[in-house]
């Protein structure tokens, strides 16, 4: 099975191989390290294009470099993933479940 996928935004076309489940586990265990702009980064090399890419690590570089967020940055990361998470969505085999689901169920297994 060839798993490639081709994203196409004004005259950037990157094709990459990718697994979309696994792509999606990465961003859960990374989402229960609160690694928020890891994901960013995860997102933007599986799904976006050369320039998501690159402001996406600048971004994560910044975090690292500063040991916070600042508030603008957070903003423009949010952005990125929403739209990046969407195509993941997308292409997952299956769309039960989901972040909502996941952390209900993580609750669920603390009030246990």
């Amino acid at each position: 099975m060839n798993n490639q996928h081709t994203t196409e935004t004004g005259a950037v076309k990157v094709a990459r191989k990718l697994n979309p489940s696994q792509v999606y586990k990465k961003y859960l265990k990374n989402e229960d390290c609160n690694a928020h702009s890891e994901n960013v980064v995860l997102l933007a090399e599986s799904f976006g294009t050369q320039e998501d890419i690159l402001i996406s690590k600048n971004i994560l570089a910044l975090h690292h470099e500063l040991n916070h967020m600042p508030y603008p940055l957070s903003i423009i990361r949010g952005a990125i993933n929403s739209r990046l998470y969407a195509i993941l969505w997308k292409l997952l085999p299956s769309k039960k479940g989901g972040l909502l689901n996941y952390f209900e169920a993580r609750a669920g297994k603390e009030n246990a």
